[in-house]
């Protein structure tokens, strides 16, 4: 650094002075000394003509007499002249300036007047005696969501650092005078406080903030059994939450059944503090799909959704469900096209036709197709779509064919006679009996009779399949009770949407109808009723016949049904057991022909007090066509 030559001048006169008794400070012209600390300040004069009193000031005010010591003596000069010297030393304890004093402190020596004097500057240094901060608040964030910003205060020299962490902690969360997180998780809720440091001390806020982070819970559904079951099988949903959310308070919305995206109701549930539950009785194909369960407890999620939406699955496994009213024989030219339809859910499929021949086991047939078919079955207002197969066979040879479908859960058959002309379900004996009928009137009329019979015969046999299929599927025809429908008509709680009514419509066919035949009316008393079997003068109970059952509750009709074969050892079996159309009245073994009208209560083939004329069938008291 270049010094003028004024400056060195001054100096060069200053220590020629000093020489000439100027009072000296040792050691530097500038400390740092803590507040509390004592540092020792020595001051001295020599070759003074006179003696001079030394004194001190501390920013202009004298220090306290017992921080001071004094030495003077006396000499000879270089003149043999006697000359005057003087020490003092100072103990200065520096103490905390206030808020408004400044943080150096000037200490001069003087020796008999202030012309003649030293000092030195003391930058006195002290660490955090209070630390604040701006909130004492608790503050409710999403998570997610950035932080409020909060402030840390204190005095101290030199400068503070501030940290702030939580109670308890001593990881640091903030290394900054102002608190502030941009994206706050909930493992950042709790109480937090701020530390002020420097090279002299450290000091924790004796105040406090609280960050309350909330979020949404996290729920998901429990199944029992499972969430594939068998046809018939009681299930169970629970939906419960598997992270407790912030609030711990839940309003759930309502639960739903979907199929596909197709809403088909409302499911009533029962609730706990902090979940749902809800069982579904008998399970059948229209209880498969997806429930849905929504719930909040008024914190948003990062995509902005109040609701916290979970589902789940249910799978039906069923053998194959028949479509009765799909089964098809069309003739073209030569050949005969035989197709039938039938719901087959969680297993593939498997379809084999068979051709039916005389004394013979039968024979594989050609030509099997399968293909996918799809049905939409309206329900309260809601059409839903059932997945569907359709299995066809395409044969030049007359006879009898059946089909048997087999998946993992079992099995179903349906036959079929092919040969006759006009559409399908005519039978390969009607046919032959009419062409043989348009050559002989006689053997004509029998032929009608046989189709009578062959009729009869096909109507007892559905009638037993459909008796077997309710009894081992009973959960599908049973009515709702009463309590299970709401005013509005809509289903509510463990109602199996099986048992209300069903509409079926063929995507190829834009006419609805239904894949079964209504159910007989209820009827009582003597009334006579189409197929119907009279005991006593009232109808015959539906287990020892194959009638109508009177007790049944249905109210629509079946979606599908599984037929059985009935043989003809079975049905001639049947015809011998109950011959007659009469039961409870007394009827001879071996009735003999009356010549004039018997009287009431005659021995001899009294038939409910009517006449018996051999050869003759009565029913209903009346003599048979």
């Amino acid at each position: 650094m270049r010094v003028s030559s004024s400056t060195c001048v001054l100096l060069m006169l200053k220590f020629i002075y000093a020489d000439a008794c100027t009072p000296t400070i040792s050691g530097s012209s500038s400390i740092d000394l803590v507040v509390g600390n004592s540092h020792l300040l020595s001051c001295s004069y020599t070759s003074c003509t006179s003696k001079r009193t030394i004194t001190w000031t501390v920013n202009g005010k004298s220090p306290s007499a017992s921080t001071l010591t004094y030495t003077y003596s006396t000499s000879q000069n270089s003149a043999n002249n006697t000359v005057h010297n003087g020490n003092s030393k100072f103990t200065y304890i520096p103490s905390r300036p206030s808020s408004s004093d400044p943080n150096s402190v000037k200490v001069i020596c003087m020796a008999g007047s202030s012309t003649d004097s030293d000092s030195v500057t003391v930058n006195v240094q002290y660490g955090p005696e209070v630390v604040t901060l701006n909130t004492t608040s608790t503050f409710n964030v999403t998570e997610g969501n950035p932080t409020p910003q909060v402030a840390c205060h204190s005095i101290c020299n030199p400068s503070c650092t501030y940290k702030f962490h939580k109670d308890g902690s001593s990881s640091s969360v903030s290394s900054s005078s102002v608190f502030y997180i941009s994206s706050i998780g909930r493992s950042n809720s709790g109480f937090y406080k701020c530390t002020a440091t420097n090279r002299v001390s450290s000091r924790i806020s004796s105040d406090r903030f609280e960050l309350n982070v909330q979020y949404p819970p996290a729920f998901f559904w429990t199944i029992t059994p499972s969430s594939s079951v068998v046809e018939g099988t009681v299930v169970s949903f629970v939906f419960k939450p598997s992270t407790t959310g912030n609030p711990p308070v839940y309003e759930f919305q309502q639960c739903s059944h979907y199929v596909g995206t197709t809403f088909l109701r409302h499911i009533s549930y029962t609730r706990s503090s902090s979940e749902v539950s809800f069982t579904i009785q008998n399970a059948s194909i229209t209880d498969r799909g997806t429930y849905m369960c929504n719930v909040t407890n008024g914190i948003p999620n990062p995509s902005g959704d109040f609701f916290v939406t979970r589902s789940r699955s249910l799978t039906i496994k069923t053998p194959p469900l028949i479509l009765m009213e799909t089964k098809n024989v069309r003739e073209t030219g030569k050949n005969y096209t035989l197709s039938v339809e039938f719901i087959s859910l969680f297993y593939g499929p498997e379809v084999r036709w068979f051709r039916i021949m005389d004394d013979q086991t039968g024979e594989g047939a050609q030509n099997s197709k399968l293909s996918i078919v799809s049905y939409n079955v309206t329900k309260d207002n809601v059409t839903f779509n059932i997945p569907s197969y359709g299995a066809t066979l395409t044969t030049k040879y007359a006879g009898r064919y059946v089909t048997f479908v087999k998946n993992g859960m079992g099995d179903a058959v349906v036959e079929y006679v092919v040969g006759l002309q006009g559409n399908e379900m005519e039978t390969g004996a009607d046919k032959a009996i009419i062409a043989v009928g348009s050559t002989f009137l006689v053997l004509g009329i029998l032929a009608v009779a046989v189709t009578g019979f062959l009729l009869y015969k096909l109507y007892k046999e559905r009638k037993a399949a459909k008796k077997e299929y309710r009894e081992k599927h009973a959960s599908i025809f049973l009515p709702p009770s009463a309590h299970a429908l709401t005013p509005g008509g809509e289903i509510a709680g463990e109602v199996n949407p099986m048992d209300v009514s069903l509409r079926i419509e063929n995507d190829d066919d834009s006419t609805p109808g239904h894949l079964a035949p209504d159910p007989p009316s209820l009827f009582d008393g003597e009334k006579e009723k189409d197929n119907a079997i009279y005991e006593n003068n009232e109808i015959k109970h539906p287990q020892n016949t194959y009638g109508p059952d009177p007790s049944s509750k249905l109210t629509s009709s079946p979606l599908y049904e599984t037929p059985r074969m009935v043989t003809e050892e079975e049905m001639r079996s049947k015809l011998k057991k109950n011959p007659h159309p009469y039961a409870n009245e007394k009827n001879s073994p071996k009735p003999k022909p009356a010549k004039k009208p018997l009287k009431p209560n005659a021995k001899d083939g009294d038939y409910a007090n009517f006449s018996f004329k051999k050869g003759q069938n009565y029913e209903n008291h009346e003599l048979k066509s």
